[in-house]
């Protein structure tokens, strides 16, 4: 029976990897990317290095960043009919300059955490297994305001702070909706994972700022996106909960060749149930999507 799984960002780094291993795994994969051109690329150097069926990869353009993107995704998903087993929400940005989407919103945040929240909750009437949020150990660093979640001052923007808090965003959201389909009763499962310091291409196209660092650190320090993958990976398809996370094994989970399930989180926001749920019911307003 054909297993479909769908993973944003599946053009490079970490999505290109995990798009191969669960290609070679059997999955039919389908390439959520929003730039036609790279992932034509990436679906042919895939092609080129395995012998799996050129049907089992499939390209769909989204671009995380447009609500309207988004639900054209899913409705064309939707008339199609077919079960999902796996939604992969892996694409990000990061170190990027202030600017608003069409939405008015903070692109980093809409395209981290928005746009794959309202992605999840339109889907998961397909969705049958699980969904998989890949996080960051950057989200040990967010601070959530409420009242400012988005940081939406452009003279007091903070490019670090905004993608610790969609990191944060993401993993708070894997939390709570792994509560709240036990609460319904479903069988769908939701699972978090962060690749520890791994060459991922986040900031390939950046040049200040936390992207210098991340390049530099990158040649120097990080492991290859092969190696990031493992939790991920793991996420995906191996023995695992509902609401569990995952990093690296190694040292302070910046690296590891095995999954490690994280038990104590290192931020305190992940702990607080009055801010899980008021950020819930605030996202589900901003994304205009209900449960």
């Amino acid at each position: 029976m054909e297993k479909i799984a769908i993973i944003t960002g599946a053009n490079n780094g970490l999505g290109f990897e995990l798009t191969k291993e669960l290609v070679l795994r059997g999955f039919k994969v389908i390439m959520a990317c929003r730039d036609q051109k790279r992932a034509d690329d990436a679906r042919n150097e895939i092609l080129k290095t395995t012998s799996i069926d050129q049907n089992n990869l499939v390209i769909k353009l989204l671009d995380l960043s447009k609500f309207s993107s988004v639900m054209k995704f899913t409705n064309d998903l939707i008339l199609e009919g077919k079960p999902i087993d796996l939604l992969v929400n892996n694409a990000g940005i990061m170190d990027v300059n202030f600017a608003l989407t069409e939405d008015k919103n903070e692109l980093v945040y809409q395209t981290n955490y928005l746009g794959h929240f309202m992605l999840t909750l339109n889907l998961l009437p397909l969705i049958k297994k699980r969904v998989v949020n890949v996080c960051s150990l950057a989200a040990n660093f967010g601070k959530l305001d409420m009242d400012n979640l988005q940081q939406l001052h452009k003279d007091h923007y903070n490019k670090s702070l905004a993608y610790e808090n969609s990191k944060l965003s993401n993993l708070i959201f894997s939390i709570e909706l792994a509560n709240k389909l036990k609460d319904k009763g479903s069988s769908v499962i939701s699972v978090a994972a962060h690749p520890g310091y791994t060459k991922s291409g986040i900031v390939n196209n950046n040049s200040s700022g936390l992207g210098i660092f991340y390049t530099i650190g990158n040649s120097i320090l990080a492991q290859t996106a092969k190696k990031g993958i493992i939790p991920i990976l793991h996420a995906c398809i191996g023995d695992v909960k509902s609401g569990e996370y995952y990093g690296p094994s190694g040292c302070y989970e910046l690296f590891g060749n095995s999954p490690k399930l994280i038990t104590k989180p290192a931020n305190k926001q992940l702990k607080d149930k009055e801010l899980s749920k008021s950020l819930w019911d605030k996202t589900c307003e901003m994304a205009n999507v209900k449960f």
